[in-house]
């Protein structure tokens, strides 16, 4: 697959050009590659990320009803620091850079943007999205009774303030498709800004593998470094299709039915804990 080989071709010259810097640190304590390191210290910059944030599912084969699908991997990716090694040849072993270079991408302009497969855009294109958008109107109308149209669908997708989206393949004749999306809006009030009114969904057969939770990870950890540190939303209590327990178990707390709320930096440490129990929630764990 094109996109795992580039991956583990940027890697591997990335960790290469950390050695360097490691090694001509060591030659010359006083030096320019000592400096950088010691400034990353001070600047608490985690060089192991400095390429990729949250980067989930890497490449991850799941088995449904005898058929493998490979998830494909979402995260945030260092813009500058990939084009300014990409642009300077890593791929044949020719690429080169400065201590200056490598500071000014890491330290003083780090710019992590989403990273959505195979899109880049903010907004997947209709064609990797039909799958999920019957799912969504189907399942809406069964335990709803509410009718979306492919218009409402598609319109609600592109006005969510932010949006990831989990892709799969389907490793038997490699199309690619959407099979989860977490959407929330943005508003403002006294307290500050705040994500509002969460859109949630995965489909019904690819639920059970975390995708939920790593998508909400995702958007939380991108909405805390926007400065953006609470959430509020409401949702449904449908019988046999309980989303509130998948909300409750990452940190949120249930006011009377419907509305849901939390910490953000709070949730973000049950997504991350490695305790937290995997939630079953029948046909409805998102």
């Amino acid at each position: 697959m094109k996109l795992k080989e580039e991956y583990a071709k940027f890697n591997s010259f990335y960790y290469q050009c950390l050695n360097i810097v490691k090694e001509m640190a060591l030659e010359n304590p006083k030096g320019p590659y000592a400096q950088f390191l010691n400034d990353c210290v001070k600047e608490e910059v985690d060089l192991t990320f400095s390429v990729y944030k949250r980067l989930v599912d890497d490449f991850e084969v799941i088995e449904i009803e005898s058929k493998s699908y490979q998830l494909l991997p979402m995260g945030l990716i260092n813009e500058n620091l990939s084009r300014r090694f990409l642009e300077d040849g890593y791929e044949d072993g020719t690429g080169r850079f400065s201590v200056n270079e490598l500071r000014q991408s890491v330290i003083n302009r780090p710019n992590f943007r989403f990273l959505y497969y195979p899109e880049e855009s903010k907004v997947p294109e209709k064609d990797t999205l039909y799958r999920i958008c019957e799912s969504y109107k189907k399942h809406y109308k069964e335990n709803l009774n509410e009718s979306w149209s492919d218009a409402d669908f598609y319109k609600m997708i592109s006005d969510l303030s932010y949006l990831s989206v989990k892709y799969a393949m389907d490793l038997e004749n490699g199309e690619t498709f959407a099979v989860g999306f977490f959407g929330v809006y943005i508003r403002s009030g006294a307290g500050g800004k705040a994500l509002t009114n969460a859109e949630l969904y995965v489909m019904p057969e690819f639920r059970h593998h975390g995708i939920a939770r790593k998508m909400v990870g995702l958007t939380f950890e991108k909405a805390k470094e926007d400065g953006i540190e609470s959430f509020d939303s409401i949702t449904y209590r449908v019988p046999n299709h309980n989303a509130l327990a998948f909300w409750e178990s990452i940190g949120a707390s249930v006011s009377g039915l419907f509305h849901i709320e939390g910490e953000i930096s709070e949730m973000l440490e049950k997504i991350d804990s490695k305790k937290i129990e995997k939630v079953k929630m029948s046909q409805y764990e998102c």
